[in-house]
C-alpha cells in the first residue's frame, strides 16, 4: 500500500512538472508523509493542513456560487488566516519544499479575492486558488473524497475547475446565471 502511495505520488509529481507550473513540486522530490492517528483512519500532517484549508475554500466557492461578493471576501480572509497559521515545521524537508510555493500562491489568490473590487475579479483569483488546492490534494492525498468539477464555458469557453466535497454542481464561476454548469471530472481520495 505504501509503495502504491509513493508510486502514485511520484506519478502525480511528474505530471505536475510536465505542465510547467512553477508552484508545483519537482518530479525528483520524494514526498513522505507523517501520519496522525484519528478515530477510524490515518491522516497525514499535509492532509490535515489540506482539510483546514479546504474547509475555508469551500466557503469561498459557496459564496461565489451564491453571487455574494462580500461573503466571498470574508471567506478568503479565513483562508488567509489558515495559511498564515500553517506550521510547516511539522513537515519533512521535501514536504515543506512542495508545500511552500502552493501556500504562497494560495496566499496571493486569497488576498486577491479578499481585496477584489468586484465578483468577476474574485472569480479570476478563484481559478488559480483552485489549481493550488488541486495540486495540494494530488500531491499529498486527501483523507476524504473531493471532487474536481469542471465548467467548460467559463472565461469564453476556456474553462476552469473547482473542488467540492459533493457531486452536486454549484458553479462559483457563474453563480445564478449558470448555477448547474459543470461536470465532475475527477474524484480524489
Amino acid at each position: 500500500m505504501k509503495n502504491l502511495f509513493l508510486g502514485l505520488t511520484a506519478a502525480a509529481l511528474l505530471a505536475f512538472t510536465s505542465c510547467g507550473s512553477p508552484s508545483e513540486p519537482a518530479a525528483n522530490e520524494e514526498v513522505a508523509t507523517e501520519t496522525l492517528a484519528t478515530d477510524d483512519h490515518q491522516t497525514s500532517v499535509p492532509q490535515k493542513q489540506f482539510n483546514e484549508l479546504f474547509d475555508q475554500y469551500k466557503q469561498v466557492t459557496t459564496a461565489l456560487s451564491s453571487d455574494d461578493s462580500t461573503k466571498a471576501s470574508h471567506a478568503a480572509a479565513a483562508v488567509l488566516e489558515v495559511i498564515l497559521q500553517n506550521d510547516l515545521s511539522q513537515l519533512s524537508e521535501a514536504e515543506q519544499k512542495s508545500m511552500e510555493p502552493m501556500l504562497e500562491s494560495m496566499r496571493v489568490r486569497a488576498e486577491g479575492i479578499n481585496k477584489a473590487n468586484d465578483i468577476a475579479e474574485q472569480r479570476v483569483h478563484l481559478e488559480e486558488l483552485s489549481k493550488n488546492m488541486y495540486a495540494m490534494a494530488k500531491t499529498f492525498g486527501t483523507d476524504h473524497t473531493v471532487y474536481k468539477i469542471y465548467c467548460s464555458m467559463y472565461d469564453n469557453d476556456r474553462g476552469a475547475y473547482w473542488l467540492s466535497d459533493s457531486k452536486e454542481i454549484k458553479n462559483p464561476y457563474f453563480g445564478a446565471s449558470m448555477f448547474s454548469c459543470g461536470e465532475v471530472q475527477e474524484e480524489l481520495n
